[in-house]
């Protein structure tokens, strides 16, 4: 007989699931001889300065994108209950393992998973019933066999996107939650023998319903299709995932993330995943606020600005204190400046900067 068990087991996956200005110190020094008093010396920064963006945000105050990867390993059942929704009756439950691997976009408290993964779909083996049959009135059962027994392994690979979003609980725990939708690509078969049973009922298919080659077994070959010989379900090639996830988010620190999370994807699943980030480095963070059309801020060297009286100027002197340059980048230098259009040359090269 042909079995519906194809709808049992795939159809089970669909209903299970549920429905995301820089300081120029050029020519404002004034030409006056006269001497002034040199102002106090304020105490070098120690941290970032105003001018600089604070860590892992952009010059308008908003997180930066990280980009980071992560593992993720689930334990994936579909409980007897769930399965005789589609059946008269189901041998038991199945429970499998999947792993896979995240490439996760982040931003604030936003996630975007372009998730990867392969899991196993094994059945129990054992005697299932079709809906609405009635194996004391000669309707055939399907023997299903196990991955041991048939020697085919049946599972899936699947490709989905997810979004997800974060609660913060404390500063290092967050409600984790979101969706998505993919495709799993089948792979392997489920084989089954089709069976007549002798007195066997639908609440007691067993030993009755049992093909003769295992012990105790009382039913018979069907002789179309297959007989004796075991014969695999045909299901199609590809079937729809469709996420929702529940969990929590632990932060052991801020590149990295432990996830304890369950749900559907699909099929209910209970897992845990980790995730590292990366913090964009100074060009790929310059070209990421570049491309959001945001103009870039650089650092200046200069500590101070001060002005000292000048009879030839109301404004007065303009006193620069520059910060040393060996912490800035060499286009912060005035000294490199000063090396290539110096009139006379250094007897040392002490004053040459390195980045020349």
């Amino acid at each position: 007989m042909q079995l519906r068990l194809a709808q049992l087991c795939l159809g089970t996956l669909v209903s299970a699931a549920v429905a995301s200005g820089s300081a120029l110190a050029g020519p404002a020094l004034d030409d006056d001889k006269s001497k002034a008093s040199a102002p106090a010396e304020p105490a070098a920064p120690t941290g970032p300065t105003a001018m600089e963006p604070p860590p892992q945000a952009n010059i308008n105050g908003t997180p930066d994108v990280e980009y980071g990867v992560g593992v993720r390993l689930r334990s994936v059942w579909v409980p007897q209950a769930i399965l005789e929704l589609f059946v008269e009756r189901a041998a038991s439950g199945a429970q499998n393992f999947g792993f896979g691997v995240d490439l996760v976009r982040r931003r604030g408290t936003t996630e975007l998973q372009l998730g990867f993964e392969y899991e196993r779909v094994n059945l129990a083996q054992g005697v299932f019933i079709n809906k609405g049959d009635n194996v004391a009135a000669g309707d055939e059962a399907d023997y299903v066999l196990g991955p041991g027994a048939s020697g085919n392994q049946f599972g899936w690979f699947t490709i989905e996107f997810t979004f997800l979003n974060h609660a913060e609980i404390t500063s290092w725990l967050a409600f984790r939650y979101g969706g998505g939708i993919g495709v799993g690509i089948l792979r392997g078969e489920i084989d089954h023998y089709n069976v007549v049973c002798n007195g066997a009922t639908n609440a007691s298919p067993e030993p009755g319903c049992v093909p003769p080659r295992y012990p105790q077994g009382q039913g018979s070959y069907s002789p179309d299709p297959g007989g004796p010989t075991a014969v695999p379900y045909k299901l199609p090639p590809v079937f729809p995932v469709v996420n929702a996830i529940l969990g929590f988010e632990i932060k052991p620190n801020s590149h990295m993330t432990i996830n304890i999370e369950g749900g559907i994807r699909t099929l209910p699943f209970a897992g845990v995943s980790t995730s590292v980030f990366f913090e964009p480095g100074p060009v790929g963070g310059r070209l990421a606020r570049l491309g959001r059309g945001q103009r870039l801020r650089r650092t200046s060297p200069t500590r101070s600005v001060s002005f000292s009286p000048s009879k030839n100027s109301a404004r007065g002197i303009v006193n620069l204190r520059l910060a040393p340059v060996s912490s800035f980048h060499c286009w912060a230098s005035i000294v490199l400046w000063a090396s290539r259009n110096a009139s006379s040359r250094a007897r040392t090269s002490a004053t040459t900067p390195a980045c020349m």
